[in-house]
């Protein structure tokens, strides 16, 4: 943030042409597929229809969809809300979405030191609660400090809420 949006945005792009360049540079044997006698649209339907038919399913799709649209909402309106509740600039911005950052960063390697799926699902409840928690308190905090803090779990709930479906 101290050289500016411009420098940030780019070197956020350059690191999603690292990912891109290491999923590119995978030598996989996929499967010989056989032709499809259905159209996509039958597929689809057909998808769906299996996703909501099963309770566990449906449950994680629904979870997915509430954080799309009510947790990560936070990220683009981050640098108004700066503005506007601590008058501060593109610095501050960067610093709290640092935090959220850290926070992933501690959710994920407390993943990865899980020895097997006992007990996922209280992690992701937990998860979920932590991150929520974190937002609506950030939402109404005043103090700088402790708004770091806050989004350090929001960023802890979003690897919950974001991975542990996928694993589940």
């Amino acid at each position: 943030a101290a050289f500016g949006e411009t420098v940030c945005f780019f070197l956020n792009a350059i690191s999603y042409l690292a990912i891109l360049l290491a999923l590119l540079s995978m030598r996989l044997k996929l499967p010989v597929r056989k032709n499809a006698t259905a159209s996509v649209r039958h597929s689809l339907r057909e998808g769906l229809s299996y996703a909501f038919a099963t309770k566990a399913i449906r449950w994680l799709l629904l979870i997915l969809a509430a954080v799309s649209f009510l947790i990560n909402a936070y990220v683009p309106l981050m640098p108004a809300f700066v503005g506007e509740v601590f008058q501060r600039d593109a610095r501050t911005v960067g610093t709290i979405i640092s935090c959220a950052g850290l926070g992933a960063v501690v959710g994920t390697v407390l993943l990865a030191a899980r020895r097997g799926t006992l007990h996922l699902t209280r992690f992701l409840r937990a998860a979920q609660l932590v991150g929520a928690a974190g937002l609506t308190l950030f939402a109404l905090s005043r103090s700088l400090a402790l708004s770091h803090l806050l989004i350090v779990m929001v960023g802890f709930g979003s690897i919950g809420q974001g991975t542990l479906p996928l694993l589940l």
